[in-house]
């Protein structure tokens, strides 16, 4: 009962609280030192747990920077339209209207992209991820990628002498990832230049 009704109980009221005071940032009771499956199950909780308060401040921060992103050409539209009946001049007035149809498309943008973030955000909750070593991974796209652009012959080298760099990823959106990289280094560099990653 001591050794694993008592731990069992503590972990399972905590993961109450976590779900009842999300602001509360409860930490769960750290049972890792134990060789079994009370151990494996407390960092389980500890890493779903910090991944969901991760996601939490995630969302917040994204929340306030579309309102920030939002209130620029508000504000701009807001000015230019009691502006509007101020302003007798035919010339002045056209401006305005060309200042307002900017305003609507910036904002009509910001709205698709908002709804982009939002998808692209929720596909990568249900990607498949692997714990991978990220050198290797880099190895092999920039043996492609120096084979891709024969054309634009940068020299692409990877200096990490031997380490490995393990990390949880889905190995096909890192090299998207990375490729966009090159391409963008490869368009501010002279031909011959060498990219060092």
């Amino acid at each position: 009962s001591y050794t694993i009704g008592k731990p069992m109980r503590a972990l399972a009221d905590a993961a109450d609280d976590v779900t009842k005071n999300m602001n509360k940032r409860k930490i769960i009771p750290d049972f890792s030192y134990r060789k079994d499956e009370i151990g494996d199950l407390s960092r389980s909780l500890s890493r779903m747990t910090i991944s969901l308060y991760n996601r939490i401040d995630n969302i917040e921060k994204f929340s306030a920077d579309v309102a920030h992103e939002l209130r620029n050409p508000l504000t701009s539209l807001r000015s230019a339209i009691e502006a509007f009946p101020i302003i007798k001049k035919e010339s002045e007035r056209v401006k305005l209207i060309k200042i307002i149809q900017n305003d609507i498309d910036r904002i009509d943008r910001l709205i698709s992209d908002i709804s982009e973030t939002s998808k692209l955000d929720a596909a990568l909750v249900f990607e498949e991820k692997n714990i991978m070593d990220i050198c290797e991974v880099l190895d092999n796209l920039i043996t492609l990628e120096n084979i891709r652009k024969q054309s634009h012959p940068i020299n692409l080298k990877i200096n990490h002498e031997g380490h490995k760099l393990y990390a949880l990823i889905n190995v096909h959106r890192i090299t998207q990832v990375f490729s966009n990289l090159f391409d963008n280094a490869r368009s501010f560099s002279k031909r011959g230049s060498e990219i060092l990653v």
